[in-house]
């Protein structure tokens, strides 16, 4: 789940740091390292099946790192908990999840990252192997996979979309993703954007003709009604600004505008609709 909170009061600060006492790992030739970032805050709720996910990988070489944003509730106990199996942790005040992502960016030290925030999850536990062992990724910059979603009594297999696609929006989510590190390190979340800064990033990637690789595989559980899931006209008129900065025409305009009212009409029925035939059709749509 995406963090529910963008400010924090609290001053706390903790860290782990196995990596500083000895324990820092190194890419090779055939298994580069790869950087799983969880980011969160008071997810105690969420985060140890999360964990769980993450060490059970079968992948031999994962940089795991935790960015915790000053949680208040049990976060820190399931976080210390695992801190054996985890390469870096460290718990303070940020300005929100994209701030907590650049944190992890700047700690990462692989040469791919992936995001796996509190409450998603691998597909498998060979999930890592089964794309690093098998695949050449050099010349890519983000290779990206599919993803299920998970509703309260049913999961979805989501796939994703045309990258010729993108200015309608993300194809894919941000779980199902790995970002070549050194790319990412000189191409940061933008701040300014509070639900679509990973779409700004994707978008300029593509516009840059980075290269992109698809996976064709499941590679992350998601839990659907996080915020982007909740706040839709928030999303498109944040997608719609993306674009704009390098693409701006009417007809995208026109097609948020829609976009903006057609999530509005929704909203408006799920407030008089069933809670049974509200799953039916997000289980059929």
């Amino acid at each position: 789940m995406p963090y529910t909170r963008f400010n924090y009061g609290s001053q706390c600060k903790q860290g782990g740091e196995k990596r500083l006492e000895g324990g820092a790992k190194n890419s090779d030739r055939k298994k580069p390292l790869i950087s799983i970032v969880t980011v969160v805050f008071n997810g105690e709720k969420y985060l140890e099946e999360t964990i769980k996910s993450v060490i059970s990988q079968t992948y031999e070489n994962i940089e795991y790192l935790i960015v915790d944003g000053g949680s208040t509730d049990g976060t820190l106990d399931i976080i210390k908990k695992y801190e054996g199996h985890i390469d870096y942790w460290i718990s303070e005040p940020d300005k929100g999840v994209y701030d907590a992502m650049n944190k992890g960016i700047q700690l990462a030290t692989g040469e791919w990252i992936n995001f796996m925030n509190a409450g998603d999850t691998f597909c498998e536990i060979s999930t890592i192997s089964d794309i690093f062992d098998a695949l050449d990724c050099s010349g890519y910059t983000i290779l990206y996979g599919d993803c299920i979603v998970q509703y309260p009594s049913f999961e979805k297999i989501k796939k994703a979309g045309e990258l010729n696609a993108l200015n309608k929006g993300m194809q894919f989510s941000h779980q199902s993703m790995f970002i070549n590190t050194e790319f990412h390190k000189l191409n940061q979340y933008d701040l300014r954007y509070r639900l679509a800064a990973d779409f700004k990033l994707v978008y300029n990637a593509y516009i840059s003709k980075s290269g992109f690789c698809y996976l064709s595989r499941r590679v992350s559980k998601v839990i659907n009604g996080g915020l982007a899931d909740t706040n839709r006209s928030i999303v498109f008129q944040e997608y719609l600004d993306i674009i704009s900065e390098v693409n701006p025409s009417l007809k995208n305009t026109m097609y948020y505008r829609f976009s903006m009212v057609l999530d509005t009409f929704k909203s408006t029925l799920k407030w008089v609709l069933p809670d049974r035939l509200i799953a039916w059709i997000q289980k059929i749509k």
